[in-house]
């Protein structure tokens, strides 16, 4: 796929500045993913192998706040822990991925405890550059449609996906905790509504 222009990062404003004129040009594919019954599921645990297979996907790439948990916890909920679990008894541990925007110290302890098999991608500018989701692409040698990327945002993950070329997963009911941090979920529930807003 022709990019005439990937940034290797930069500040938060560069970052959405270049979202909102990615966003633009790849609106219809975007649209498409939040529309699509086969790119889109309420939370992570409706995913399946079997699912994932018959849309042509073999690595799969998990983003960590309101896919697998609350914004800000160190470690997955429940559900979304005994999901991966037995998720991994269908599917190869080396083909799943983590691609988190906030890669902190005792997420990354947990992760690495838990799941030593399952990758962390880290060292790339945060998504939507799409320079993570390439990186699996050109060091897993793997078409790009056959890489799937779980995301709760549309302006980030999923415009990520469309620039790299891969498929996307659209969680449309993300995980939240209103009790423990009400000022950060309040303001993602914001951002998640004007974005299916404007691409709806």
């Amino acid at each position: 796929m022709h990019l005439l222009f990937i940034p290797s990062g930069g500040t938060l404003m560069i970052r959405i500045l270049y979202a909102i004129k990615q966003g633009f040009r790849c609106r219809w594919k975007i649209r498409a993913f939040a529309r699509s019954p086969e790119s889109t599921v309420k939370n992570v645990t409706e995913l399946t192998p079997e699912r994932l297979k018959h849309i042509g996907v073999t690595h799969l790439v998990l983003d960590f706040d309101g896919v697998l948990a609350a914004h800000g916890e160190p470690a997955p909920r429940l559900e979304a822990n005994q999901w991966l679990k037995k998720f991994i008894e269908g599917w190869p541990p080396e083909q799943i991925f983590l691609f988190t925007n906030k890669p902190f110290g005792e997420r990354l302890a947990y992760w690495q405890r838990k799941y030593p098999a399952i990758e962390i991608i880290s060292g790339f500018p945060k998504k939507p550059y799409p320079q993570g989701l390439l990186h699996i692409i050109n060091t897993k040698k793997v078409a790009p449609e056959a890489v799937a990327l779980v995301d709760d945002r549309l302006l980030t993950g999923v415009l990520a996906c469309c620039l790299a070329g891969t498929q996307a997963i659209y969680v449309t009911n993300p995980y939240k905790c209103l009790w423990r941090r009400p000022v950060q979920e309040i303001f993602f529930i914001l951002l998640r509504f004007g974005e299916r807003l404007y691409w709806r």
